[in-house]
């Protein structure tokens, strides 16, 4: 069942399927067809996202059993509702105890079963590593860590381990005769040889098998004398000798401790971004793929989920190749499946046409729309305004390239450094490039990566995309002009590699495989270097800063807007539009209140000079960089219920807290005063007082007073954009999401403060209220002015997505119908339209331009009128208002007056009367 309407639900230890569950009835009122489940699978304890899977086999128990499960299903399939659940292919939560195939592989080693589940790198640089998978969970530095006991022994079922808090390290079997050693009674040290032994044995399965025999023999007959003896040696854990034994059994081992600082350099499996507790699973080998995706294809099989949403799905060896095969074996199972990836494409870029998926998860959309809220006219005065406050003078691609060499060059330098070694490999074989340095090497991979224009190209060995060659070559170009150390052999090189161009097929094998390495890396680090990093350093006006947006874009046309809309519509007409998700920088409602900064940068100087000007005593260590993020936060995420009164009292001090966390997260993400790893503490604890200074009503009166009369201007104007954004997002072509809560105002900030509880009963409440009223002969149109005149309280928002998702169910709007609209007269510029078949979609932008603080509607308008097609009928009713408006004659072709079809509200869907 393809999705009409979907609605996207955090599901966590504290709402679980029950929960989902009791909800349902009022997301089937609302119009939603398919509930967007976050990962449900067994995750971590704890987790409050569900990314963390430790078991793809299982559900999550923290969200309910199997009866919980099916209560939910049930729940949706007697709305007439299915669900689409959140997969996770890219990785695993390793480290703790939870993650069996971890487990097993850190007992094992190579010869786990699971060796080839997950990425390791067994031949790393540093000798000693080899053979061996690093573990950077330690606190401080091993030595340390072994000097206060922290390593603890542990024994349970046969099986000895060392522990570190809530980290289990097993010990590799044959091991055990180092623990055993010297043992008392002499039965349990006779053990000890038996587990040596092990270690002779020439195949790995009989060894296995063997060490399985002595364990389960060992926990039988001495499972007493075995706890007392991990009992004695954890006590001596901190003697010379006792020390001495647990650094003689970790040298056994195949896996090495080590802190938490060493990860950046000397990692040895590849991880989820620089997550050491995230580690990347392979799902181009058989047997993970199947392992991975046994129990949600029986989910899909029997019917419980209509489809995936398959995060980081660019972390995959072969993305497409994957996609295609889930594709496939659905269709041997016999039931359809949506499927949707999470894609963030630049500017300008689409899907490959051989991406076998329904679409992305929206995010181009979600940064189109706020786009065409944003005055590109005033981008040069906005510029000078930015430049000035805060000093920063870089072009957006020149912070985010400097964010992507940092990252590569700190955080994720191990995976470069492995990428290094693989090219350099591939070096040697060749006389001709033998004598390339793994320097010079290195230094081309980083300059080409963080040149690398978009998250990753498809490479596999097929036909190369004209597309993908395009991109490697500006990358390269780009990179070699700017290594001031450049060797351009080298970087010939690198462009042969990566474009596979080699006419023997053993070494063009080698390129492929390098190639498609690489493209697992760029993925990453762009997402760290750009999202997490550069949108936190280049901060002109934030509600730029998005996921799948780009800072540097000013605006996006209407005519960019209608091209992206017309071909999602004529190749992928049901991927996802949406305008907020789990990811999000900031909530969809404060991108569209901080969009009207871009209509009055004369006024943003004014207030940005006299606020600074105010707040210069509180300020201290404060950078102007962190302050003008502030301001912007401050304006786009002011509570309701504080528009009017900011006196001391709980919404005021909730308020605090939160700007409070978010302040000190942006400032770490940008790592340029402190950072997640290296902490400042006093510039820390300067900036959180000054947040706390400048919202406590006793020491900044003044600053509060005026913050909250622009808040309360921008909230105003803020909301004819909101509106507009939620016509658009549950009319263009596409399936509408609706990220939890959103369906009144979402003014939340970057995760966690977006994944706060959401108050289900008031909006269910208040969407029966508004049927009621409806119900009893209220008529629409007085209904809608009314909601519109109170706005603050959000129902207006609630009552247009209904309104709209319930009559987008019935209306038979053909998914690939969709014709650009033109405005003319006085205020064109202003309009947003287009046509859904017979329908037409009106809405405004740019509304503080074009009505001050007014609502835009009426004569307002003017002679603004929008233009039909030749064919269209002579009278419409919106099905928001009921009101009925008739088309006139306007030369060959007929219009409608804006002025008379925007009377109630300043949007419009029209349907032919």
């Amino acid at each position: 069942m393809t999705p009409r309407a979907t609605y996207r639900l955090q599901l966590h230890a504290g709402f679980g399927f029950r929960d989902a569950a009791a909800h349902v009835p009022y997301l089937a009122s609302l119009g939603i067809s398919h509930v967007y489940a976050s990962p449900y699978l067994k995750a971590r304890a704890g987790s409050e996202h569900g990314y963390d899977i430790v078991d793809h086999g299982a559900l999550n128990p923290e969200l309910g059993d199997e009866a919980d499960y099916r209560a939910f299903v049930d729940a949706l399939r007697a709305h007439g509702m299915g669900h689409i659940l959140d997969f996770v292919p890219n990785h695993m939560g390793v480290g703790g105890d939870d993650n069996a195939w971890w487990l097993d592989l850190l007992t094992w080693g190579e010869d786990s079963h699971y060796a080839d589940y997950f990425d390791v790198d067994w031949e790393p640089l540093r000798p000693e590593l080899r053979g061996k998978v690093l573990l950077p969970f330690l606190g401080e530095q091993y030595g340390d860590v072994l000097d206060c006991g922290e390593l603890r022994w542990e024994y349970a079922d046969g099986r000895f381990a060392l522990r570190y808090y809530e980290h289990r390290f097993p010990l590799h079997p044959p091991s055990y005769a180092l623990v055993l050693d010297g043992a008392e009674p002499a039965s349990l040290a006779s053990f000890g040889p038996l587990f040596a032994a092990e270690d002779t044995m020439p195949e790995h399965t009989t060894r296995r098998e063997a060490a399985a025999t002595t364990r389960r023999l060992l926990a039988e007959t001495e499972a007493a004398n075995a706890t007392a003896l991990v009992a004695r040696l954890d006590a001596e854990r901190t003697t010379p000798q006792g020390k001495t034994l647990i650094d003689r059994v970790v040298e056994a081992q195949r896996w090495r401790p080590a802190s938490w600082r060493v990860a950046a350099e000397e990692i040895n499996y590849r991880r989820f971004f620089d997550i050491n507790g995230l580690a990347a699973i392979r799902m181009e080998h058989a047997a993970c793929f199947a392992d991975t995706h046994r129990l949600v294809f029986e989910l899909i099989g029997r019917g419980d989920v209509d489809g995936l949403r398959l995060d980081h799905v660019d972390g995959l060896y072969d993305p497409i190749g994957y996609c295609e095969l889930l594709r496939s074996r659905a269709e041997l199972l016999g039931q359809p499946m949506y499927l949707v990836v999470e894609k963030i494409l630049a500017p300008g870029q689409s899907l490959l046409a051989r991406w076998n998926v329904d679409g992305t998860t929206g995010y181009e959309f979600m940064a189109a729309v706020t786009g065409i809220a944003v005055d590109a006219r005033n981008e040069a005065a906005f510029d000078r305004v930015y430049r000035r406050f805060t000093g920063d003078v870089l072009p957006f691609a020149e912070v985010a390239l400097h964010a992507k060499k940092a990252v590569l060059e700190t955080s994720m330098s191990a995976e470069l450094n492995v990428l290094a070694m693989r090219l350099d490999r591939i070096a040697q074989r060749d006389p001709h490039t033998r004598d390339f340095t793994l320097g010079a090497l290195r230094r081309a991979l980083v300059e080409t990566i963080a040149a690398f224009p978009i998250y990753r190209t498809y490479v596999t060995g097929a036909a190369l995309e004209s597309a993908d060659r395009t991109f490697v070559e500006r990358a390269v170009a780009t990179a070699y002009a700017r290594d001031a150390a450049r060797e351009s052999s080298v970087y010939a090189f690198l462009r042969r590699v990566l474009l596979t161009e080699h006419a023997d097929d053993a070494v063009r094998a080698a390129y492929v495989e390098f190639a498609m390495r690489f493209q697992q890396l760029t993925a990453p680090i762009t997402a760290k270097g750009v999202e997490d990093t550069a949108f936190y350093r280049s901060i002109r006006l934030v509600a730029l800063n998005e996921v799948g947006g780009d800072p540097a874009q000013f605006g996006t046309s209407v005519e960019e807007f209608h091209r992206q809309n017309a071909v999602r519509a004529a190749t992928r007409p049901h991927a996802m539009v949406t305008t907020a998700t789990h990811d999000m920088k900031r909530g969809e409602d404060v991108r569209a209140r901080l969009a009207v900064l871009s209509e009055v940068p004369s006024e943003w100087k004014l207030v940005l000079t006299r606020w600074s000007a105010l707040n210069r005593p509180l300020r201290g260590a404060v950078t102007p960089h962190a302050e003008y993020l502030l301001y912007q936060t401050l304006l786009g995420a002011w509570p309701i219920e504080l528009l009017d009164d900011v006196a001391p009292g709980p919404a005021l001090d909730a308020f605090t807290e939160r700007v409070g966390a978010y302040a000190l997260k942006a400032e770490r993400e940008a790592k340029l005063r402190t950072s997640w790893t290296a902490p400042d503490q006093a510039y820390e604890e300067a900036l959180l007082a000054f947040v706390h200074g400048v919202l406590d009503p006793t020491r900044s009166p003044e600053f509060l007073e005026s913050i909250r009369d622009g808040a309360r201007s921008l909230a105003a104007t803020g909301t004819i954009n909101a509106l507009a954004q939620l016509v658009l997002r549950a009319t263009a072509p596409g399936v509408p999401d609706t990220y939890q809560g959103g369906e009144l105002w979402d003014l939340s900030l970057v995760d966690p403060d977006n994944r706060r509880p959401v108050d289900f009963p008031a909006r269910g409440a208040a969407l029966r209220a508004l049927d009621d009223a409806l119900a009893a002969g209220t008529p629409r149109e007085a209904l809608a002015r009314d909601l519109l005149a109170a706005w603050p309280d959000g129902r207006i928002k609630l009552y247009l997505l209904a309104t709209l998702l319930r009559h987008r169910a019935g209306a038979g709007w053909a998914p690939d119908a969709y014709t650009p609209l033109a405005a003319r007269g006085t205020y064109a510029e202003h309009v947003v339209a287009y046509a859904r078949g017979p329908a037409v979609v009106v809405v405004p932008r740019l509304p503080r331009t074009l009505a001050g603080e007014r609502v835009p509607v009426g004569d307002l308008w003017a002679d603004t009128a929008l233009g039909l097609p030749a064919d269209a009928p002579n009278r419409f009713r919106d099905v928001l208002t009921d009101r009925t408006v008739s088309a006139r004659a306007d030369g060959d072709e007929p219009s409608l007056p804006l002025a008379q079809t925007l009377v109630a509200l300043p949007v419009a869907v029209l349907e032919p009367a």
